[in-house]
């Protein structure tokens, strides 16, 4: 069954669904450009990889978002790690002394440790490198944005903050495709201009000075972009509609969502009204 919205489908931005949403994005857009840029270029896969804690900010979005291994660290009689405050390991130092551990007038002493499992992930968040085979320069890096990458303090904010700003310093040039209206975007509300989703190209060949934002609204159409290449190569272009409409297909989304409720980041007024006749005009609500 095919999506029943005509561009990004609004109820897979959720993080319950993310992280078979990026991984199946990644593969459509690498398998579709492949077949376009081969045997000049080459399109490989690569991951951004980060140790978090349930300190993190984006905590809540993190095990449904990106492919995680899971570290333990126990021990005997410790408990769930949802026991443990978020704040732990932050710097807090106010205790509480067991009735009977000092003799009154004494000192307080802390003489009893608690016991506590604290569990570690570490996060690996793919995205694309177009490489040219002629002489195995990076030419353009492709990334998807995650719900991690758009949380204010985050450590997946943090990491992918940084490897942005070192690709902007380069002569690398990138692509930014961000389908998730919740969250802190990186560009400024007057530069986006109350649209939903954005696609950034920042060109290397132009130093960066100057790059491309596209600025989406939840009923368009997901745009065809450029794809920038080496100096003297036309620019590859990516269906990106065309790439989302064929994942939603191939993964049957459709037998997982629940269209008769409200997705997870919430519609405004007019979005609200302009979803429900067009899904009851298809027959799921």
């Amino acid at each position: 069954m095919p999506s029943p919205f005509p561009g990004m489908d609004p109820y897979l931005e959720t993080s319950e669904h993310w992280m078979n949403v990026h991984s199946s994005l990644i593969g459509e857009i690498r398998g579709m450009l492949g077949e376009q840029l081969r045997p000049r270029y080459f399109v490989g896969m690569e991951e951004r990889a980060y140790i978090t804690n349930h300190a993190d900010p984006a905590w809540s979005t993190i095990i449904p978002d990106s492919h995680v291994v899971m570290t333990r660290f126990s021990e005997e009689g410790a408990g769930h790690p949802s026991s443990i405050p978020a704040s732990f390991g932050l710097g807090e130092t106010e205790l509480e002394v067991a009735e009977g551990d000092v003799a009154e007038g004494d000192v307080a002493v802390a003489v009893k440790p608690t016991r506590l499992r604290f569990t570690t992930l570490r996060m690996r968040e793919p995205y694309l490198e177009v490489i040219d085979t002629s002489n195995r320069k990076i030419v353009t890096i492709i990334e998807v944005l995650s719900p991690t990458n758009k949380v204010a303090g985050s450590r997946g904010r943090q990491k992918y903050k940084w490897k942005r700003e070192r690709v902007m310093r380069s002569m690398t040039s990138l692509v930014e495709i961000d389908l998730l209206r919740g969250g802190r975007s990186f560009f400024r509300d007057d530069m986006r201009d109350g649209c939903d989703y954005t696609v950034h190209v920042s060109r290397a060949e132009e130093c960066h000075e100057g790059s491309d934002l596209w600025r989406i609204k939840l009923p368009q159409l997901l745009p065809s972009i450029p794809i920038p290449l080496s100096e003297g190569d036309a620019d590859a272009t990516l269906d990106l509609n065309a790439a989302w409409h064929a994942i939603y297909d191939k993964a049957a989304f459709d037998l997982v969502l629940n269209y008769k409720a409200d997705p997870s980041t919430p519609f405004t007024a007019a979005q609200a009204t302009w979803a429900d006749r067009l899904l009851k005009a298809k027959g799921l609500r």
